[in-house]
């Protein structure tokens, strides 16, 4: 039996799960990345008679549905957790019907299916540029504008005083 989990920052876990997602984000922030966030987290675990199996040597093929956290994977990379604990990048397979260890596809139904020797977990990682949110543009926009207003007027009134000044001398 295949055991997929996706860990949600905001949503309800285990005490496991919480130390699993900071192992994660800690190890991705290590790795720097420029723009690096965790997006998703998936616990993949292959049970056989109850009991935890960790495939190591034998490339296996596991197919998970996309991350409720993404709409799409641009931007995204996806990373597998080693035997080591470390990170794996995924790489995009030229032949999606013949995948190779570390490779992974996009099948028919929007599934991510990919090739591993050791299943564990599966980290979508964004290192697109964050965009920034159209309120905080409008924000930055006025307080530029205010500024600019304020300066304005405090050269004119200066001006206006120095000239009453000269006229008064």
């Amino acid at each position: 039996k295949l055991d997929v989990k996706e860990i949600k920052s905001n949503g309800k876990k285990t005490a496991d799960d919480t130390s699993y997602l900071e192992a994660v984000e800690a190890y991705v922030a290590a790795m720097k990345v420029a723009n690096a966030r965790v997006s998703a987290v998936y616990r993949v675990n292959l049970y056989l008679n109850d009991q935890l199996v960790l495939l190591s040597g034998n490339t296996v093929k596991v197919t998970v549905n996309m991350p409720d956290a993404l709409s799409s994977l641009d931007g995204i990379t996806i990373y597998y957790v080693n035997s080591n604990g470390g990170l794996t990048k995924l790489k995009l397979a030229e032949d999606g019907n013949n995948l190779k260890n570390g490779e992974y596809t996009v099948n028919a139904e929007g599934k991510i299916e990919y090739a591993t020797d050791y299943v564990n977990g599966l980290v979508f990682v964004n290192t697109a540029p964050e965009k920034m949110a159209t309120w905080k543009l409008h924000a930055i926009c006025t307080a530029v504008g205010l500024v600019v207003i304020i300066v304005v007027a405090t050269l004119v009134a200066f001006i206006v005083k120095k000239s009453k000044l000269k006229k008064l001398a």
